[in-house]
């Protein structure tokens, strides 16, 4: 098994991050709705991402465009 770079570490610690806490790091303009997400089993909310004109689960991170 070879060493992680630095660089992967941190990629591979950000992406463990909740949905939230990524958009935060990033400096990612984003709201929180009361939507939920739709999917079968899943328990997340849908978040607008007003830059992308799009939502994202916070749970399974299924994209939908804002219609």
């Amino acid at each position: 098994m070879r060493e992680l770079t630095r660089l992967e570490a941190e990629d591979e610690l950000l992406e463990s991050l909740p949905l939230v806490a990524q958009l935060e790091c990033a400096g990612t303009e984003f709201e929180i709705t009361e939507v939920e997400c739709g999917e079968s089993e899943c328990l997340g909310s849908l978040i607008w991402l007003p830059d992308f004109d799009k939502y994202v689960c916070s749970d399974c991170r299924k994209e939908s465009e804002d219609d």
